[in-house]
């Protein structure tokens, strides 16, 4: 639990890591707030690598149907709250960080909850955005949710 705070980067990636896999395991953990806690904080930590892998633990949160309601309650729950900071994200210092933020929002899931405000903000930066990346992601956004099936872009795999 405190190793989500240690000192070195290489322990807390360790840690998110561990996370992923006890929760994967023991899927009644999602119903402990402190873990998905954890992970939430960790989207906002000073090493790219370790807000990479934060996104990456989300995104495979979300990238699953869940048969049990109470596990798929407590995910929309709490997709209501941190879904403004992952739209935070998408302007991340790291294009790659940023294009992760985009890539997760893309799933359907949590694309849905996004209020206008910040589903225009991700819809902007295919144009607005510097980095290739950010805008081709941004694109690919778009064209999941605003354009018909198959829409404008070759057929994709939110990854």
């Amino acid at each position: 639990y405190s190793r989500s705070r240690d000192i070195s980067e290489v322990i807390r990636l360790h840690t998110l890591g561990e996370l992923e896999r006890l929760m994967k395991n023991d899927p009644e953990t999602y119903l402990i707030g402190k873990w998905m806690i954890r992970v939430f904080l960790m989207m906002h930590d000073p090493t790219v690598d370790v807000r990479l892998k934060a996104i990456a633990v989300i995104h495979s949160w979300y990238s699953e149907t869940w048969r049990d309601r109470k596990i798929q309650e407590h995910l929309d729950d709490f997709a209501q709250r941190c879904l403004s900071h992952l739209v935070g994200r998408t302007g991340d210092v790291d294009a790659r960080v940023a294009t992760a933020a985009i890539r997760c929002l893309r799933q359907r899931s949590l694309a849905d909850r996004l209020g206008d405000t910040d589903f225009e903000h991700v819809v902007n930066l295919c144009v607005g955005s510097e980095e290739p990346s950010v805008r081709e992601e941004a694109a690919s956004f778009i064209n999941s949710h605003l354009f018909k099936d198959p829409g404008i872009l070759a057929p994709q795999a939110v990854p």
